[in-house]
């Protein structure tokens, strides 16, 4: 393709980065609600960043990645959490008897 646009593939490559990557991750997202909700949206964010224009599909929200992230490492953040509680408390106790 980079030949029949006159560009190189790394050009081509930091052309087509960004506005449809979003728009591809949108189309592929597993929670419906996120998701185009037709095709007609689909190709309207499409026409959008053909004119240049922002497109409504943006990068995922702080939020919503920090939920994604806690969801695949519950396990991992539960152990996190009382372990830094545990150490907490014995911490406290042990100044607290230190200053007696």
């Amino acid at each position: 393709m980079a030949p029949l646009r006159r560009t190189d593939i790394r050009t081509l490559g930091r052309k087509l980065h960004g506005d449809l990557d979003w728009i591809t991750i949108k189309v592929m997202e597993k929670d419906r609600l996120r998701r185009c909700q037709t095709a007609t949206a689909l190709a309207e964010d499409v026409q959008r960043h053909l004119n240049h224009e922002p497109v409504l599909t943006g990068s995922p929200s702080k939020i919503y990645s920090l939920k994604e992230f806690a969801c695949k490492h519950r396990t991992q953040i539960v152990g996190t959490a009382i372990t830094v509680i545990l150490l907490g408390s014995v911490a406290t106790n042990t100044l607290a008897m230190s200053s007696c």
